[in-house]
């Protein structure tokens, strides 16, 4: 009884050890997926002052009714203040699910036009507005006005195979988070909607 004792001890100490170790692998893992992360990318989407010092990142998807209502109600609100008060931007990364040709495609057009310079503000409100418009045969037509009407454009609809979206949604899967939006504020991964008074709280404690 007493060798039984002394294994299950041992036994138990070192399944500690070892949870402990794997604890530790995977916070350095989510650290450095979240350091790869806050990288600033040529694809991503600012709202509000591009050179501000603070970002905040968010996975969104047009299709997402939560990540609708963010920027319908809690981003203009954050525009009366919030963002000269932390000197904050708003960062979007588009994503959507990866089995989802459609809006991949739409997605990774509205990236090449805000890469362009062009009239991305005019598509985003499309969206905003009618978010199921990329699966009709309306919107194709609209890409392909795009795409004939800007050398540079085409070249990035058509030849980029979609990689900046593909880039987002790999970013996204490995958060090991679920639902859009998903906020990165500094090193913490915010899921979920938050209504203005929440968001501002969040903000106020990671960059006063």
């Amino acid at each position: 009884m007493k060798y039984f004792r002394r294994y299950i001890a041992i036994t138990l100490s070192a399944f500690i050890a070892l949870l402990a170790i794997w604890q530790g692998y995977k916070f350095y893992q989510s650290q450095a997926i979240l350091k790869d992360i806050k990288k600033e990318l040529l694809s991503d989407i600012v709202l509000g002052n591009p050179t501000a010092k603070n970002n905040v990142i968010v996975f969104f998807d047009y299709n997402c009714t939560y990540c609708q209502q963010f920027i319908k109600e809690v981003y203009p609100e954050l525009q009366r203040g919030v963002f000269e008060k932390y000197d904050l931007k708003i960062t979007l990364r588009l994503v959507c699910r990866s089995t989802d040709v459609k809006a991949t495609a739409a997605y990774q057009t509205a990236i090449c036009l805000y890469q362009a310079g062009g009239d991305y503000m005019k598509l985003h409100q499309l969206l905003m507005h009618e978010p199921a418009i990329i699966y009709s045969d309306y919107f194709t037509q609209i890409r392909e006005d795009y795409i004939h009407s800007n050398e540079l454009l085409a070249e990035c609809i058509l030849n980029k195979e979609n990689e900046d979206v593909k880039r987002n949604i790999f970013q996204f899967q490995h958060l090991e988070t679920r639902g859009t939006p998903t906020f990165i504020v500094g090193n913490n991964v915010i899921k979920g909607f938050k209504n203005k008074q929440v968001f501002e709280s969040i903000v106020a404690s990671e960059f006063n």
